[in-house]
Parts: C-alpha cells; sequence; structure tokens
C-alpha cells in the first residue's frame, strides 16, 4: 500500500484510492484481522518513514545519482498525507473509513484464470482535489438516507437551488472570540457582522502549533 501511493495513480492526485485498491485485492486473498485494519495507516507510514529515510540518506551519500530524488518528493507528499495530516481527526477517519470500504468486498467471479475485482466505489481524489459537487453529494446522501428505503442514491433535495443558497464560510477554530473579531473585521458596516455578504460559523481542530515562516505555515494548517 506504501508503494502504491507512489505509483502513477498517486502522482495524478489518486493515492488513497490506489492503495485501498491494493489493499482490496490482497485482503480478498488473504483477509486481515481487525487489529491489521485497525493500524494500516501507522503500519503504511512507518513504512513510508523508512523509505524517506534511507532515500535521504542514500542521497547524501551520493549526492550526484539524481535517480535516488526519483520518488522522494512523492513519498514525502503520501507520508504526508497519510499521517501529518490523517493522524487525527476528520481527515484520519475518512482514511480508516476509505480502507474499511477496501475491506468490505466480496470475492470476484472467475473467469478461467482471471478475475476482476471492482474497485469504483473506492475511486475518488485526494483530499488536495477540490471536488466541485461536494455540495450536490451531500444534498443527495442525507435525501437518500432519508426516503425510507435506507437508499443514500435517492434524488437530490428539490428545496432550494444551490445558487439561492446563501453561502457558508467556516473559521477554524474553537474560540469564539476569534470568530466575533473576524466578522467585525469583515463586516462592511463595522459591527457585529451582520452586514457580512455570507454566514460565517466556526470549527474547532486540533492543530499542531507550526513555527517558522508565514507562508509555511498557512500552506500546512490549510
Amino acid at each position: 500500500m506504501a508503494y502504491a501511493l507512489l505509483t502513477s495513480l498517486g502522482k495524478a492526485k489518486r493515492s488513497l484510492s490506489a492503495a485501498a485498491s491494493m489493499l482490496r485485492g490482497f485482503n480478498l486473498v488473504c483477509p486481515l484481522t481487525d487489529i491489521e485494519k485497525k493500524h494500516l495507516r501507522l503500519l503504511v507510514a512507518s513504512r513510508l518513514a523508512c523509505s524517506v529515510t534511507l532515500g535521504a540518506y542514500s542521497y547524501q551519500q551520493n549526492p550526484g545519482n539524481e535517480y535516488l530524488l526519483l520518488h522522494a518528493q512523492p513519498a514525502w507528499d503520501a507520508l504526508t498525507l497519510i499521517w501529518s495530516r490523517g493522524k487525527s481527526g476528520p481527515m484520519a477517519e475518512a482514511i480508516d473509513d476509505l480502507f474499511r470500504a477496501a475491506c468490505m468486498a466480496k470475492p470476484p467471479a472467475a473467469t478461467g484464470n482471471t478475475c476482476t475485482i471492482d474497485c469504483s466505489d473506492i475511486a475518488m481524489p485526494d483530499p488536495d482535489v477540490p471536488d466541485l459537487l461536494s455540495s450536490v453529494r451531500t444534498q443527495a446522501t442525507t435525501n437518500g438516507a432519508n426516503d425510507g428505503g435506507g437508499n443514500a442514491n435517492g434524488p437530490p433535495v428539490k428545496k432550494a437551488k444551490l445558487d439561492e443558497a446563501s453561502p457558508v464560510v467556516t473559521f477554524v477554530t474553537g474560540n469564539k472570540k476569534k470568530l466575533e473579531e473576524v466578522k467585525r473585521i469583515l463586516s462592511a458596516d463595522g459591527g457585529s457582522g451582520s452586514g457580512l455578504p455570507f454566514e460565517m460559523t466556526n470549527h474547532k481542530l486540533d492543530l499542531p502549533e507550526l513555527q517558522g515562516d508565514t507562508l509555511h505555515i498557512a500552506k500546512e494548517k490549510c
């Protein structure tokens, strides 16, 4: 799974799907135990950490060998995605959910000596790729969950058009006072924030307190 993250699919921003597809194929032949599934992210991250460390050491010993850098950046990117960003919180839960879904496939029907494993349900872009249909997917899922049959593929909600809904901006902080201050700063009337052309809410996330260059900190926080 660690090396699946570094394939051409990984470089095309489909790295988590590549890892999940590898997991699905392996699990169908050799089912994982519950404890193995629980620690998958940690194990994959550990393998990536070994890879980038050994690669950096090898290049330090032989700096003229550019081949050693071929997988260096993709490996660092994969490690950042699956551990630095996916160590805890919503990202970690999403990755774990994807891996659990990969292990829930039924054995494929074999034709002769070959078989095809369907991975369409776990084929999706990585989290840093904008999903232009995210709001529609949320509406469709919510509506489907309440259609009486537990079907998550029901028709989309028709109560309001997307372009008529008030946009919502989420300020990542657990401090209500900071939220009020930002509303005052952004408000056209300089008051309580009632003059904002959008709704503003806050959401608390447990993020590392980074130090250093402002641009680097902003990028990592985003």
